[in-house]
């Protein structure tokens, strides 16, 4: 497995974001916030959102089927 690392110039290390690269990654554009939903190879799909936490669907992967 591979990792993508995404950093911005001058950033500190905290504000890493550590990608797969076997994982598709989409961001979503929420009410207040962006969110991240991701499907792995085998078809699996989630959302960092709330409603995905606690219902294991919301809205946001809606838009990516």
């Amino acid at each position: 497995i591979g990792l993508i690392i995404l950093q911005e110039v001058f950033e500190s290390m905290v504000k890493t974001k550590w990608l797969r690269d076997d994982v598709e990654y989409h961001e979503i554009q929420g009410s207040n916030s962006i969110y991240i939903v991701q499907r792995d190879n085998n078809g699996r799909i989630s959302c960092e959102c709330k409603g995905f936490q606690f219902r294991k669907k919301c809205k946001h992967i809606l838009e990516i089927m």
